[in-house]
């Protein structure tokens, strides 16, 4: 089954079933030494993220070095944690995905859906803009990295139109365009009793 099919299958499948593919990957297991992180979502959803920007970097087998800085620097918009231990999550999510696991099209689609599934469209929009920065960060997009996204994209719930669209304005933003206000979130990762702050800047939908 080609990725594209997988990611038909993907939406059928319910938001436990995802997290439970996502459950058995050594990178989700790392996640449970961060103590900050204080449940299960929270760890399925890191982990996802780690995955969604990793493999786009992967997809055309060129893992570069500016690719990797652009990879921290959207994970620490999420959780702020050093460069140090978000690069060993990075390593280890680029371990797996080169390995066996990586070459089952339902592991790789899993964190996809799974987030296309949790995250309201504000979100999805937040990362899908990431990933094209991140296929971006190189200078040059390949046919493989395209298809990615646009495939991703319908997970989100993007038209391919606006894929593209997006590709495009991040090709042609300058560095000095890439601070933006926007960016600075202070939303929860979910509804928090006794007004503690969030422990990852994402919002989920109801």
């Amino acid at each position: 089954m080609g990725l594209k099919a997988s990611f038909a299958a993907a939406e059928n499948k319910s938001r436990g079933d995802l997290q439970e593919i996502i459950s058995k990957s050594q990178l989700y297991k790392k996640t449970q030494m961060i103590t900050r992180l204080k449940n299960e979502r929270q760890k399925a959803t890191l982990s996802s993220i780690i995955l969604i920007f990793t493999k786009t970097s992967l997809i055309d087998r060129n893992f570069s070095q500016s690719e990797l800085l652009e990879i921290t620097k959207r994970i620490r918009r999420f959780l702020d944690l050093e460069d140090e231990n978000i690069q060993e999550l990075i390593f280890e999510a680029k371990k797996e995905l080169s390995g066996s696991i990586g070459r089952s099209p339902d592991f790789v689609v899993a964190p996809f859906a799974y987030l296309g599934k949790i995250a309201n469209d504000k979100t999805k929009e937040r990362l899908f803009r990431y990933l094209t920065e991140i296929v971006a960060a190189d200078k040059k997009t390949e046919n493989e990295e395209m298809y990615l996204l646009e495939i991703a994209g319908a997970a989100f719930g993007l038209s391919e139109k606006s894929v593209r669209e997006y590709l495009l304005g991040t090709e042609l933003k300058s560095d000095l365009e890439e601070v933006q206000i926007k960016d600075e979130w202070k939303d929860s990762f979910s509804s928090q009793a006794g007004g503690e702050p969030p422990v990852i800047k994402f919002e989920i939908s109801e």
